[in-house]
């Protein structure tokens, strides 16, 4: 019987950053769970579940002729109606859940010992009960407006009152371990993923594919990071190499980065 990977959640208001931070770990091998895509990939492919939110809702109306979910009709019914939207979460978060629980035991049964989940609603589903530990991702409220309104299209009211609509307390008897990951501009964002301890790294996916690279080379660049990737190549991050340096306005970044092909350590430095 393998033992189940150290399951650590993502997780933090909207525009705090939640999905960098899994971005970079992605590409450090690390495998991460996106609570939100995979809800929606499971509405989509479970008939079952599909199903159950019609009738359970007595909603037949919420279902295509082909089987498949009407959601302009679904949200249109749970948007005024709060008993309804509550149906709807619980039978998607205990969908959700049990894919985690799968998810786990394939990544047991290939070796890997720390896994990431990604999730914007930790203790509103429950979830909360099955991690070992929590990253909190943070940014200041003028931050994450302007990234809010730069990614959605949406105004600057809009945005605050969508903060102000979320809850990111913790609640006092959520009694794993905290960390604080701050994800604002002038703060570098790979100093404290470098730190993961050796002994819950992953044994297998160490190695990352160029478009998720240079997905991740963009978000860095933009905040003053660099990760420097061979062409071509799939690349591992080793951030045992990572060091930043700051003094007055020019910051020294520097990055290695590691090739399995050539077996060989490609620096980097950004200013």
């Amino acid at each position: 019987m393998h033992s189940l990977p150290h399951l650590t959640a993502i997780t933090g208001g909207i525009g705090a950053g939640k999905s960098v931070v899994s971005s970079v770990l992605r590409a450090m091998g690390y495998q991460v769970y996106d609570c939100d895509s995979r809800a929606k990939a499971i509405m989509d492919s479970d008939a079952a579940l599909r199903l159950r939110i019609a009738e359970n809702l007595d909603a037949p109306e919420v279902l295509n002729s082909d089987g498949s979910l009407n959601r302009q009709e679904l949200s249109r019914i749970v948007f005024d109606d709060h008993s309804k939207l509550n149906v709807l979460n619980s039978l998607v978060h205990g969908a959700v859940k049990a894919d985690i629980r799968r998810w786990l035991a394939r990544l047991a049964a290939e070796g890997v010992r720390r896994a990431f989940v990604e999730t914007a609603i930790l203790f509103e589903s429950g979830l909360d009960s099955q991690v070992d530990d929590l990253w909190q991702v943070v940014a200041p409220d003028d931050v994450r407006i302007r990234r809010v309104c730069r990614r959605n299209g949406l105004t600057p009211e809009q945005v605050r009152a969508r903060i102000a609509a979320q809850s990111t307390d913790i609640p006092p008897h959520f009694s794993r371990p905290v960390t604080t990951i701050e994800n604002a501009p002038g703060i570098p964002l790979l100093p404290p993923l470098s730190t993961l301890p050796s002994p819950l790294s992953p044994l297998h996916n160490k190695t990352t594919t160029t478009d998720a690279a240079a997905s991740v080379v963009v978000v860095l660049r933009e905040r003053g990071e660099l990760s420097l990737f061979s062409p071509g190549r799939p690349m591992s991050l080793h951030p045992s190499a990572y060091s930043a340096a700051s003094g007055g306005r020019r910051r020294d970044i520097r990055w290695e980065a590691w090739c399995p092909h050539t077996r060989s350590r490609i620096p980097g430095t950004a200013t």
